[in-house]
């Protein structure tokens, strides 16, 4: 189902009323983990500066908010810090899965109208906490990722996480998830059993001023330095195996071979020091650096000649759309989820199978070769907005609002 079938097919079940009339004297409860302030935690900020200025009251709910959103917070929004003095120093992610008792007196004393979650874990503890009690709010989840399910092929590859079962036992309880890509919606209604009206494709959006803004400032990088002539091929993410660098060293060999390439790998992990050793036993070691997290990938990705995601699996890769929002041509496995959505089946980037070196190793080669246009990218990037994505978390949230169900 389409975002726009779906959300007709919602429409149909809601009484529509104009924006302020909905809104106006509800409560709304965005439920987040402690996570240093990303994408779609200043997406959520943006969905609460819209609720506020439609006349929400807007409560940011998080087990000890993390200090580096507290000052991006929209003004009107009221933080409830869910920690106590026991789980206050705990991981982020411990701090969510034993914040249910504490969200569920939330909800109980504070009754929020409706609550949505930003992530599976904080997803999971808003539902156990409603089941508490008798009358909770209604509670949309919003899924970020794919969900390993054996018998279907297409998701039999995804790494099994402690949390599925818990995935598949708890989300049936939720008014309605927002899938940030098709192949997310499509997954939860294999694994889940839920009616496919209830599952809402909303596409993951950028803030596209601020992409537009951070590509432009300088990169302190030899190889991105004006006057190199080596092409210069990104990716972005975690060094962990669902990234599959190890596919990605092996097929990078050729264009280091042919065009004396140069590979930038933005990020860190626990897979740092094998991917180094193989990227000398490979001999490309000179011609790959291991840059680590940087704050602005955004300037990198608008001065490299190629993007690459190598991935065995997604939900919908940000860092794909954010590759097209500077201008980067890309190249990208055809994996569940997201990347054969972003580019179009192939139209604004090649797509190959996962875990194939050669034709990995071909699709960049080729796109070396004949690079699209940059404006043509850049415009495929911001159909991916961050106002985008907002305006559809709020059609879900204001029909599952109205329901008479």
């Amino acid at each position: 189902m389409t975002y726009s079938m779906a959300m007709a097919a919602f429409a149909e079940q809601a009484l529509i009323e104009p924006q302020a009339s909905v809104w106006a004297d509800r409560r709304v409860a965005l439920v987040m983990g402690a996570n240093a302030a990303g994408s779609r935690e200043r997406v959520m900020f943006q969905l609460a500066k819209r609720l506020i200025g439609a006349r929400a009251a807007v409560d940011i709910v998080a087990p000890a908010p993390s200090t580096s959103w507290l000052q991006e917070l929209p003004e009107g929004v009221r933080v409830v810090n869910l920690a106590g003095p026991l789980t206050r120093t705990l991981p982020n992610l411990a701090r969510i899965m034993l914040s249910p008792p504490a969200l569920s007196r939330y909800f109980r004393r504070t009754r929020p109208d409706i609550a949505m979650t930003l992530s599976i874990p904080t997803a999971l503890a808003a539902l156990a906490a409603a089941s508490r009690i008798e009358s909770g709010p209604k509670i949309v989840v919003r899924q970020s990722n794919v969900v390993q399910i054996k018998n279907v092929p297409r998701y039999s590859g995804v790494d099994r996480r402690w949390r599925d079962p818990l995935v598949a036992r708890l989300y049936p309880k939720a008014a309605a998830i927002i899938a940030v890509s098709e192949g997310v919606a499509d997954n939860l209604t294999h694994i889940c059993g839920i009616d496919p009206n209830r599952v809402y494709p909303v596409a993951n959006g950028i803030l596209l001023e601020e992409v537009e803004r951070l590509s432009a400032e300088p990169v302190n990088h030899p190889w991105l330095k004006d006057g190199q002539t080596h092409p210069v091929i990104t990716a972005v993410g975690r060094l962990v195996p669902k990234k599959d660098y190890e596919t990605l060293l092996r097929a990078f060999v050729p264009a280091k071979n042919k065009f004396q390439a140069r590979l930038l790998v933005l990020g860190e992990g626990k897979e740092r020091r094998r991917l180094e050793a193989m990227a000398r036993d490979l001999d490309i070691v000179e011609a790959v650096d291991f840059v680590g997290r940087v704050p602005n990938p955004f300037a990198y990705l608008a001065r490299s000649s190629l993007y690459v995601l190598s991935s065995t699996y997604e939900g919908m890769p940000s860092a794909l759309i954010e590759a097209l929002a500077c201008g980067c041509p890309a190249v990208s496995t055809d994996c569940p989820s997201g990347p054969s959505e972003i580019l179009d089946n192939g139209r604004f980037g090649r797509l190959v199978t996962i875990g194939d070196v050669d034709g990995l190793a071909h699709a960049m080669l080729d796109t070396l070769t004949n690079p699209p246009p940059r404006e043509q990218q850049r415009a495929r990037g911001r159909q991916f907005s961050a106002e985008r994505t907002v305006n559809g978390y709020l059609d879900v949230l204001k029909a599952v609002l109205t329901s008479q169900n």
